[in-house]
């Protein structure tokens, strides 16, 4: 019985922690977006190097993209969606929770991805022209190790 209530009890703790991963609201930097809604498909691929390739993408402002994400390495990776201080928070609960061997649950900005997966995300950009959207990696050591790239919204 109270092996069963630890594991309930660790169950909770998880989903607490993977809800507070995830945004769907964007903030500054996007919403999801229906996939019918996308004009174009970017393919995005994480290298065994540990780089995403592109290290770069330009949008247009308002725009939605469909991002098919293949991570080629021999190890998990993330693909996230965010501003600087998404991503530096999801840096330091995923260092907090040292969860070198552990996927995140895929999230509206977030792909957890095992070696040779791909997976899709649907994503619309701010309006704003000017604005800066970074996708990165935050399994231990990536982003700090410069597993990231930057999307610029522009004409």
């Amino acid at each position: 019985m109270r092996k069963r209530s630890i594991r309930f009890a660790l169950v909770g703790l998880a989903a607490l922690a993977v809800g507070a991963c995830g945004s769907d609201d964007g903030g500054g930097y996007g919403e999801t977006a229906d996939a019918a809604q996308a004009k174009r498909t970017l393919d995005v691929t994480i290298t065994p190097a540990k780089a995403y390739q592109p290290a770069s993408i330009t949008v247009a402002p308002g725009e939605v993209v469909t991002f098919k994400v293949t991570n080629s390495s021999s190890e998990l990776h993330e693909f996230m969606l965010g501003d600087e201080k998404v991503h530096e928070e999801h840096d330091g609960e995923m260092a907090d929770m040292g969860m070198e061997s552990m996927k995140m649950a895929d999230q509206p900005n977030l792909l957890g991805l095992d070696p040779g997966e791909t997976k899709q995300m649907t994503w619309k950009f701010p309006d704003k022209k000017g604005a800066t959207v970074i996708y990165g990696s935050h399994v231990p050591g990536d982003y700090t190790g410069g597993l990231k790239g930057t999307i610029t919204v522009s004409e």
